[in-house]
């Protein structure tokens, strides 16, 4: 016997076939038809009113494009898929500037079902960061709570290390004792997804998790959406940015210069997923080119609407701070090629052994003749790795963001060759030099693929320290952040 469900998955199925069919044929009457039948279907998708919204633009039919994307917002509101639900409202108020009321109502959607936190008015403490600047710019020890990170055995006493202390139950897939990481799926980026299989594959957005309905009207006022074709360019290489951003529909692909100089095409980035996040922390290039493997919607969040929130609640600041964490933790245990291959319960173990550091400019990380203390992972600011040999010093690495270092010293049982000390101000992850060995010693290979980079490295170091190379090093081991 056939339950309801399989009933109703396969009326969607056959409907969606139909629409598309009509779609090609140029029958834009029956693939509207078809669509208004998915919409009685599922009346809690949001996807169908958005096809019908694409069709009705193509038709030049702006007044029932926009009843169409209101319907589509507000059912992605209700859905908790607010990305999703500002980019359709963002759509609305392009058709219809004056039609300013769709934003409260998304606000009061969203916050209906639990997703924003509703906080009583108190007056404003500010970030102390001026519009347009970097987020690095912010002093945290003036803004979050800090203490001494004593288990680190760092040098105290020279008070150029506090750790930020950043809440680890509300971090997305660091949350959750029963979560999955992200999965790796392929991705057919031509493909139509119904509303499950976004549920299923789209992430929680903790980033937004502690705006009130006031922020977040303010958010969705502010931020930008945009349009790219297929194999059109958002920005290249060498580009600055100021930007961060999420695609809510379609695909984009980073391509980044190798070694040899040819292009490389690296992960796809799918529905959902951020990138960019590293142009709102620092003043620096992009390292890749993003182009659009199909028709492609994002939001463009940038540092001015970031600071207009700040400036109203410097809570959000927190919240900013746990996801770049997450996102650089994620990015290291999923792409490292020792910690990729731990399962899934070590992962978020590892990751909780990470501490926020804000680190002074000129404070040593890495004392040259000692062992390091932890494992480092530059999250903005710069760093230098420094040889000193007698009265004469050689610059062996610049740090910047997405930069891990100080785990040779730590697997090969020596001193560090080097002193890494830091240019400016810094954020930067480290873990202990303890949880590392506890780390290797319980996974034999992970041990032996971080032993190998490690001696990679030393004999690099030493090649540099022996005069056959003028510039310096430029460390493999970055975690490539757009």
């Amino acid at each position: 016997m056939v339950s309801t469900a399989a009933r109703t998955r396969a009326k969607v199925r056959k409907l969606k076939d139909k629409a598309t069919e009509a779609l090609r044929k140029g029958r834009t009457e029956d693939a509207l038809a078809a669509y208004a039948k998915l919409e009685a279907l599922e009346p809690e998708e949001g996807l169908w009113p958005q096809r019908a919204a694409d069709v009705h633009r193509r038709e030049g039919q702006p007044e029932e494009q926009t009843a169409a994307l209101e319907r589509a917002a507000d059912r992605w509101a209700e859905g908790g898929f607010l990305l999703k639900a500002i980019a359709a409202c963002k759509m609305v108020l392009e058709l219809q500037p004056s039609h300013t009321s769709i934003q409260e109502r998304l606000a009061e959607l969203y916050a209906s079902r639990g997703h924003t936190t509703q906080r009583p008015e108190e007056p404003a403490s500010g970030s102390g960061l001026e519009r347009g600047q970097p987020l690095e710019e912010i002093v945290l020890t003036e803004v979050v709570p800090s203490h001494a990170p004593e288990a680190l055995e760092l040098d105290e006493d020279s008070g150029g290390f506090a750790e930020i202390p950043l809440d680890w139950n509300h971090s997305g897939w660091l949350a959750s004792e029963d979560s999955e990481l992200p999965p790796e799926l392929e991705v057919d980026p031509h493909a139509v997804y119904s509303r499950a299989q976004v549920e299923a594959s789209l992430p929680a957005v903790p980033l937004f998790s502690s705006l009130d309905e006031t922020a977040l009207r303010q958010l969705i006022d502010g931020v930008e959406l945009v349009s790219l074709a297929e194999g059109e360019m958002l920005f290249d290489e060498g580009d600055l940015g100021d930007a961060l951003y999420v695609v809510t529909e379609g695909a984009v692909v980073p391509i980044a210069r190798a070694e040899d100089g040819q292009p490389k095409r690296m992960a796809v980035i799918k529905e959902g997923e951020f990138f960019g996040e590293t142009a709102l922390l620092a003043n620096q290039p992009r390292n890749a080119r993003i182009e659009a493997l199909v028709d492609t919607t994002l939001l463009a969040i940038d540092r001015g609407v970031m600071c207009d929130l700040l400036e109203r609640d410097s809570a959000v600041l927190s919240q900013l701070l746990v996801f770049f964490r997450d996102r650089l933790i994620e990015r290291l245990v999923c792409t490292s090629r020792f910690f990729s291959a731990l399962p899934t319960q070590e992962r978020r173990a590892l990751a909780r052994g990470f501490r926020f550091l804000e680190v002074e400019a000129e404070s040593v990380l890495i004392p040259q003749g000692e062992t390091s203390p932890a494992l480092y992972v530059l999250l903005a600011g710069e760093a230098e790795a420094l040889n000193r040999d007698g009265d004469e010093q050689k610059l062996l690495a610049n740090l910047h963001a997405g930069h891990v270092f100080g785990e040779m010293s730590i697997l090969l049982g020596d001193v560090a060759v080097c002193s890494c000390i830091t240019r400016r101000k810094c954020w930067v992850l480290a873990l202990g030099r303890k949880d590392v060995l506890t780390l290797m010693a319980r996974h034999a290979p992970i041990h032996e693929a971080a032993m190998a980079l490690a001696e990679a490295r030393k004999i690099e170091n030493a090649r540099l320290l022996g005069g056959a190379v003028e510039k310096p090093l430029a460390i493999d081991a970055s975690l490539g952040l757009v």
